[in-house]
């Protein structure tokens, strides 16, 4: 999975290299290992519970998570478990329809969007590029991470084009391994680190 940030003109740089802001953001980075030690699977469902933050507290950033893999292939299951104890509020979507009324109940400070999403459940009409230009006309834009389709090469190239073109953060493959995961972890670090300057935006006061 390789990532294509917006404005960088390159890809960007692997999750092994990669070397970010201190602070708050090093949790992300970490948030593997804090996983492994609190004896939580990476791979493991955890139920959805939009309205609650982390146990130790309110939410410190709310992360819509749209997926349209099916239940026994879901990357996305792996996210919550990681996110949580830093404090990351996780609200997942499956349809272009429940994250239209997750935004408009939910501040949203960051969102990772599937382009295989489709308009509503059992739907075959496309939900994903509707979401990303939805968040792109919002009052307040918060910033995106594409997961691409899997696609030829060229329809490939043409997905990160709109994508970018919405002004999404960066475009990724879907992922499908572990180490997929913990390069998304870091893309989210990056989106942290340059969008919110390293502050988490859920713990300021004016934070919508």
């Amino acid at each position: 999975m390789t990532p294509r940030s917006r404005g960088a003109g390159r890809l960007a740089p692997h999750h092994p290299r990669y070397r970010g802001p201190g602070g708050g953001l090093a949790d992300l980075a970490s948030g593997h290992a804090a996983c492994k030690q609190q004896g939580v699977k990476p791979s493991a469902p955890i139920p959805n519970t939009p309205g609650n933050g982390s146990a130790q507290g309110p939410a410190r950033l709310n992360l819509l998570l749209s997926d349209a893999s099916r239940p026994d292939q879901s990357w996305a299951d792996r996210l919550p478990p990681l996110l949580a104890p830093m404090g990351v509020r996780t609200v997942r979507a499956h349809s272009g329809r429940e994250a239209s009324e997750v935004i408009r109940a939910t501040p949203i400070h960051m969102a990772v969007v599937d382009l295989a999403l489709p308009l509503d459940t059992g739907s075959a009409e496309d939900g994903g590029l509707r979401l990303l230009e939805l968040l792109s006309r919002s009052e307040h834009r918060p910033p995106t991470i594409v997961i691409r389709r899997a696609r030829t090469a060229r329809e490939a190239s043409r997905e990160s084009m709109r994508a970018l073109l919405a002004d999404a953060f960066a475009v990724v493959d879907r992922p499908s391994h572990h180490r997929d995961v913990e390069l998304l972890l870091e893309v989210l670090r990056r989106v942290l680190a340059r969008h919110y300057r390293g502050q988490w935006p859920g713990a300021s006061p004016d934070a919508t």
